[in-house]
């Protein structure tokens, strides 16, 4: 799990469907932290682990 996943409740992860929505604030995060292809990557597999 990485530092980016930690910043997130429990609930804002259970909130999030996962399909990378534009409007979700665990999703845009990523991609603002990472860039479009990595964070997508990373995003997955922690959002994989919160669900």
């Amino acid at each position: 799990m990485g530092k980016l996943a930690a910043d997130f409740t429990k609930k804002q992860w259970k909130k999030c469907c996962g399909k990378g929505c534009d409007d979700c604030k665990v999703y845009g995060a990523y991609i603002k932290e990472y860039g479009k292809k990595t964070g997508k990557k990373k995003f997955e597999s922690d959002h994989d682990k919160h669900h």
